[in-house]
């Protein structure tokens, strides 16, 4: 009996002195938008993470798309159990600001030196000289060639089309010639649209794509947007171009993996499926800028992608916890090893020195295309990206006239018009209820 006693009480003081241990771990809930080889990356680095710190664990959940994790934290904060850290798209910044529940990084993180990080990245998250968010999963958009495709159809695959007229001239020989039965395909998305209107010089939002004040104007009635969609319902009308659906990414990557078409426009985020199912598939694939309307200058891209929030509310213990993470996701080791593993570009000065040195892009060239087009892009208010609340929104509007378009329901004005009244009463409303 006195044994069993003993043994009791040793066993409480061993629950009692590991309940101390667990205790003293500060726990962090990172949310994140990534799904398949992107997920897995996230979650290495994450583990890697709690290997480096003991007084640290975090807990990493996938809630679906961008839109997905921006629904699901502000609900979570409504309901008084929001996470640490959040990833989220990078067209979330203005009204993330607005939310007013999130720290503003430069102002609280210490140790950072933030020069280092990337000008065009930068550019786009800075809002009133602060960055609010960490830069961590930037893109932007490239062609991506099917050599195979391209040389059966007698075409040049070092010579990728740069030009509207191009793509339709490529687009004509690769169908006519029977090496495909389409030129090329994209995700039906918003953000293509308005990367064609940053290459081409033209902000997407008044107020120099509101930097200088809110919008409450965007610019659909334009030349530029009148121009890239009436190439776009040419392409479509002539079979030249198929759509795999609104945002349909995966739909987009199994139709060019299928070698059903010779062309696809996408993410460089999509690089590695590509470079993967290609290889499966037996055919080679080249990389190349976005090309743009044969009437305009070339200005580059704008930002994709996501960055890091931290909500406030939380302990001091958990806050520095959640500054530790974020800043051990965006360092120059770990953003040289997530581009060599998912294709966004690192945006991180120190990360492209890394690759440089162990000689990762001579070897690997397609790589390179989405950071040098990033490079080579114009400091001026369309490639800084626009600022605007209820961008999601307004996004549909987009995808919306693209569509009453190519079914004849409307003319190309008619539906960039009737998008550009919705859109500005979605920014006037918004304006209304979540600013005034």
């Amino acid at each position: 009996m006195r044994k069993t006693i003993v043994l009791m009480l040793v066993l409480g003081l061993v629950f009692f002195a590991a309940g101390d241990v667990a205790a003293d771990v500060i726990e962090i809930e990172y949310w994140h938008a990534m799904s398949g080889m992107t997920e897995d990356m996230i979650e290495e680095q994450v583990e890697a993470f709690n290997e480096l710190h003991d007084n640290i664990h975090v807990n990493v959940e996938y809630q679906g798309s961008y839109r997905d994790v921006l629904d699901a934290t502000q609900a979570a904060y409504r309901g008084g159990n929001p996470p640490h850290v959040i990833q989220s798209f990078e067209i979330s910044t203005r009204q993330l600001i607005d939310m007013d529940i999130f720290v503003p990084l430069q102002d609280t993180l210490e140790g950072v030196d933030w020069d280092v990080f990337l000008d065009p990245v930068t550019n786009y998250y800075n809002v009133d000289d602060r960055l609010y968010s960490m830069p961590y999963n930037s893109s932007n958009p490239i062609l991506y060639i099917n050599q195979d495709i391209y040389e059966e159809a007698g075409l040049d695959p070092d010579s990728p089309p740069e030009t509207f007229d191009e793509m339709i001239e490529h687009s004509e020989q690769i169908v006519e010639s029977g090496a495909a039965d389409y030129g090329w395909v994209m995700p039906l998305h918003s953000w293509f649209f308005e990367q064609w209107m940053a290459n081409m010089g033209q902000d997407f939002a008044n107020h120099e794509n509101g930097r200088t004040e809110r919008p409450d104007s965007v610019h659909l009635e334009s030349q530029a947007a009148q121009d890239i969609f009436e190439w776009w319902d040419y392409n479509y009308q002539n079979d030249l171009y198929v759509n795999p659906g609104v945002e349909a990414w995966q739909e987009s990557r199994s139709i060019f993996a299928s070698e059903s078409a010779g062309i696809a426009i996408d993410s460089t985020a999509a690089i590695a499926p590509k470079l993967a199912s290609a290889e499966e598939q037996g055919f080679s694939v080249k990389t190349g800028y976005m090309p743009i309307h044969d009437d305009y200058e070339r200005h580059g891209t704008t930002i994709g992608g996501g960055s890091l929030w931290v909500i406030d509310g939380h302990t001091a213990e958990e806050l520095e916890a959640a500054g530790e993470l974020v800043m051990f996701l965006s360092g120059a080791e770990q953003q040289a090893e997530w581009h060599k593993e998912t294709g966004y570009f690192p945006v991180h000065e120190d990360a492209i020195d890394i690759l440089e040195d162990e000689g990762w892009y001579d070897e690997n060239p397609n790589h390179k295309t989405a950071l040098d087009q990033l490079l080579d892009t114009q400091s001026v208010s369309s490639t800084q990206g626009a600022l605007i609340g209820p961008f999601p929104e307004i996004r549909t509007q987009i995808t919306d006239a693209m569509q009453y378009v190519w079914g004849e329901e409307k003319t190309v004005e008619e539906a960039l018009m009737d998008a550009k009244a919705d859109s500005e009463g979605i920014l006037s409303n918004y304006q209304r209820i979540i600013v005034d």
